[in-house]
This record gives structure tokens, C-alpha cells and sequence, in this order.
């Protein structure tokens, strides 16, 4: 077979095939041009300990930062809670009462069926309208407020919000005006709170 022919074979056009032609033998010698060349086992190895050591330090903040997230995630759901609450009250023309638990970690919003005052006490048969329980948000009260401060912790006691919406507290047997916060903190002791002001606004704050 010459030369011709083997020129015309399809092979021999291939750019990954380097051909030697000598006295009408054609040797074949495939190669891989340089810079197709991957990793070699050295460098592959420098790039995984790059890759653990920039893990190492990334964790501990995205761990801090998802901490972060759930707690303020858990602290406008109990502010939403609270918000609707007051609706509720609004809605119903009725009033929607607010017992914080301190000891169970929990509270429950009612409509309090006792009027002129509510007793701002759950009594049986009254419509609940929602029993929290602070565990499954992952905080819990914070009680290092009391009553002597200047927006004492509502943790421990209960407030009502009137058909008009405004927060109303049982002092003897009388209703007054109702104020407090609520103080929550986590696991980590990092601390919120949502007030409500003696006009009825609710935020966090």
C-alpha cells in the first residue's frame, strides 16, 4: 500500500494522530497536546486542603448566621400572634385576652367571656384562640425584667386588648391601661423584644 492511499485513510487526517511514513509504512503514534493535560495528584490534593480549610472557617459563621435567622424568624411569629390577637378583639367586639405562663414557658390568647372587667383568667368554655408553647420556637422568656422596670416584662401575667383595640391590665378588680414587653431570648442568651404600648401598638424592638 503507498503512500496515497494511506493518506486518503481517515486517520491519518486526524489532528490527535501523528503519523511517521517511511519506505510505505505509516507508524500511528497517538499523543495529548500539553495543555489538555488534568490535574496531577499533587495539585488536586493542595486544591481539597484549600476547600476543607476554607470549610473550617465558613461553618462556625453560617452556623451563627442560621442561629440568627431562626431566632428573629421565632420572634416575628410570636409578634404576629400577638398582633393577631388584638385583631381579634377588634373583629369580634369581644375581649381577647393574654395570660403569659412564666413557669410552662408558653401563653394562651382567649376570648375572655367575663366582661365588666374580664377576669383576664382562662376559665372553661372560653374560645381559645391560640396556645403557644415557646419550645417549639426555640427561646424562651427572658424573666431578668420585673415590674419595677420602666417597660416591665409581661412574662407571669396577662393583659386584654378591648373591642377598640387598646391593652387593657386587672389591678384589684378595676381594668387599667395595659403596657409591657414581652422579652424572649434563645439558646445563645441573644434577646428580643416586642412591646405593647399602652395604645395598642406592637413592636419589635
Amino acid at each position: 500500500m503507498n503512500e496515497k492511499v494511506w493518506k486518503n485513510n481517515s486517520l491519518f487526517h486526524d489532528p490527535n494522530i501523528r503519523t511517521n511514513v517511511k519506505g510505505g509504512i505509516v507508524n500511528k503514534k497517538s499523543f495529548i497536546d500539553e495543555k489538555e493535560k488534568g490535574f496531577t495528584f499533587i495539585e488536586l490534593i493542595v486544591v481539597l486542603a484549600i476547600i476543607g480549610i476554607l470549610s473550617l472557617v465558613a461553618t462556625p459563621g453560617i452556623m451563627t448566621w442560621r442561629a440568627k435567622a431562626q431566632f428573629s424568624k421565632s420572634t416575628r411569629d410570636i409578634f404576629s400572634f400577638l398582633q393577631h390577637a388584638r385583631m381579634k378583639a377588634i373583629k369580634t367586639g369581644a375581649y381577647c385576652s393574654i395570660t403569659f405562663d412564666n413557669s410552662a414557658n408558653s401563653f394562651l390568647v382567649y376570648l375572655d367571656s367575663d366582661t365588666d372587667p374580664p377576669n383576664l383568667s382562662y376559665d372553661s368554655g372560653e374560645e381559645v384562640v391560640r396556645s403557644v408553647s415557646l419550645a417549639d420556637y426555640n427561646v424562651e422568656y427572658d424573666d431578668s425584667f420585673s415590674v419595677g422596670d420602666p417597660d416591665y416584662s409581661l412574662a407571669g401575667r396577662s393583659i386584654t386588648f378591648m373591642p377598640n383595640g387598646l391593652p387593657k391590665e386587672i389591678v384589684g378588680a378595676r381594668l387599667f391601661m395595659g403596657r409591657g414587653s414581652v422579652y424572649l431570648k434563645d439558646s445563645h442568651n441573644r434577646t428580643k423584644r416586642i412591646q405593647i404600648s399602652p395604645t395598642g401598638n406592637i413592636k419589635i424592638l
